[in-house]
């Protein structure tokens, strides 16, 4: 079994978001079934922004609401 780990990644349009996932391609393929539903795309994932961060580094956004 594998362990998820936490990715976060931006939006096109500014902000971002977390999903988790085994691994990065996992994380970008669930994050783009997971937002295709929209009916007229407002936000649009930015594929190279996908990164893999420690629940620590995680933590230290939610409290900046910073990125990079």
């Amino acid at each position: 079994m594998s362990k998820n780990h936490c990715y976060i990644f931006n939006w096109n349009q500014g902000g971002w978001n977390s999903i988790w996932a085994p691994d990065i391609r996992s994380a970008r393929k669930q994050a783009r079934e997971q937002w295709a539903d929209q009916e007229q795309p407002i936000l649009t994932i930015n594929e190279k922004s996908f990164k893999r961060v420690t629940m620590q580094e995680y933590n230290r956004i939610l409290l900046t609401d910073g990125f990079w």
